[in-house]
């Protein structure tokens, strides 16, 4: 028989953002309030992105700056010094280590609550709302039952990004020879270290996918492609200073503030400082873009952005570059077109970059790393599917995750601002854009907690 659970407030998944939001909420709430978390145990405090047992996966910024919480900005680099001596606030740290580092402040942070609020979590996932007379947003549970929250907070990860073909475009005799989403399955030891590896991506997850294959012993060759073939830039240390330069693309247009910042690139030492000085800004700019605007960036800008503004680790990096320079990894800029048997091995086609003919490459294996969606699309998960049939959540106009406000809110299909219904993390990038990373998302969090306990300070 399911079991209904009422709590005054229920958040939706276990990862970053969730732990953020109840690390924030439980030194703010009333003790006569209760939480209620609905993730899977294995995931809770670690999400797709801290889940990694290979310390070869390092955070992408120095520890320093990783602090779970806005108003102890050191408080990762002390917890360092007590869990896993040896790392500084310069360090790139394993992100296993960060992910430990959660869930402990996470634990630490409901053990210190005293006679504040009182959390429980439940092991499932939210696959829906619930059929019952319940008021506020009952949640129906992948074990049947359900929690019932009075507020809630969707703190709802993305799945993985598909290929970059068309329907009908792989060939299902070749299903056995594709690596759909590589943090699910151990793809690496189940294949010959001489194997031919086809990466489809050139990005942050590929980049994890070969250290973690050559690090195993993989002598094979290994291919990656995208469709602009650009690989995550390095950090430099000691960081240079932020440069900070006065871009207005919503008045001038994306082309001349593109210009502009390149003109200015030119000026400086290093052009990370200029893309470190854009940071505070970040939020201004795109909020002042039309959505034409947005739709235009995210077609023709997003991937050079990405590159430059989420970096790598300087030792990662100079891993991949030795392995390019020694013809182990080839990296490639096309566009895929089919995938077919070629007598039990995967035979690509593909159109290279800035040609009309189409080239092909036989693997042993295509790997997926083409990483999450930048944000998850209402297609993302059953619970999105059901709420966006409901009227509950509606797309973001750009496309990027849900609608909500500048608080955060969840804002239905008919337009209503949901009261007690707030949203956190990569599904609100429409709105907050730069929100995947720890210093946006603990802000945001700390926001949210804000004003759920001014609703239940009365």
């Amino acid at each position: 028989m399911a079991t209904l659970t009422r709590t005054d407030i229920a958040v939706i998944g276990g990862g970053l953002s969730a732990s953020a939001v109840i690390a924030e909420l439980v030194d703010r709430l009333p003790p006569s309030t209760t939480i209620g978390v609905v993730a899977p145990k294995g995931r809770r405090g670690r999400g797709v992105a801290y889940g990694t047992t290979d310390d070869r996966h390092l955070l992408n910024v120095p520890a320093g700056r990783m602090s779970l919480f806005s108003t102890d900005p050191d408080h990762f680099v002390r917890w360092l010094r007590q869990k896993a001596a040896g790392y500084g606030p310069h360090d790139f740290v394993p992100r296993r280590i960060y992910g430990d580092y959660v869930r402990d402040s996470l634990a630490s942070a409901i053990r210190r609550t005293g006679n504040r609020s009182a959390v429980s979590f439940f092991d499932a996932e939210a696959t829906g709302f619930a059929a019952t007379d319940e008021g506020g947003y009952p949640f129906r549970l992948s074990n049947g039952d359900v929690v019932a929250g009075q507020s809630a907070v969707l703190c709802v990860g993305g799945a993985p990004a598909g290929l970059p073909l068309p329907a009908g475009a792989v060939d299902p005799a070749v299903a056995d020879r594709l690596v759909a989403d590589p943090w699910k399955a151990d793809w690496i030891g189940a294949i010959e270290p001489d194997a031919t590896v086809l990466f489809v991506g050139t990005g942050l997850t590929m980049i994890d996918q070969l250290v973690s294959l050559v690090g195993r012993g993989h002598r094979g060759p290994i291919h990656a492609m995208s469709r602009r073939g650009l690989l995550p830039h390095p950090h430099r240390e000691p960081r240079p200073p932020a440069v900070a330069l006065d871009l207005d693309p919503a008045r001038d247009g994306l082309a001349a503030a593109l210009s502009e910042l390149r003109r200015a690139a030119g000026r400086i030492d290093d052009w990370r400082a200029l893309m470190d000085g854009l940071r505070p800004s970040t939020q201004r700019l795109w909020d002042g873009l039309a959505p034409a605007q947005r739709r235009q960036f995210m077609r023709h800008l997003l991937p050079y952005w990405n590159a430059h503004r989420h970096r790598v680790a300087p030792a990662v990096n100079a891993e991949v570059e030795a392995l390019r320079r020694t013809g182990r990894v080839h990296i490639r800029a096309g566009w895929l077109e089919s995938i077919t048997d070629a007598g039990g091995r995967a035979r690509v086609s593909f159109r290279p970059r800035g040609t009309h003919g189409l080239e092909t490459l036989t693997a042993d294996v295509v790997v997926n790393c083409c990483g999450p969606d930048r944000c998850p699309s209402l297609q993302s998960s059953p619970l999105l599917v059901d709420l966006a049939a409901r009227g509950v959540v509606t797309p973001d106009p750009t496309g990027l995750g849900i609608a909500v406000d500048r608080d955060s809110a969840v804002i239905a299909a008919d337009g209503r601002r949901l009261r007690g219904l707030y949203a956190v993390g990569p599904l609100t990038a429409g709105t907050f854009w730069e929100i995947t990373a720890v210093p946006e998302i603990r802000a945001q969090a700390a926001g949210v907690a804000d004003n759920l306990a001014r609703r239940y300070a009365n």
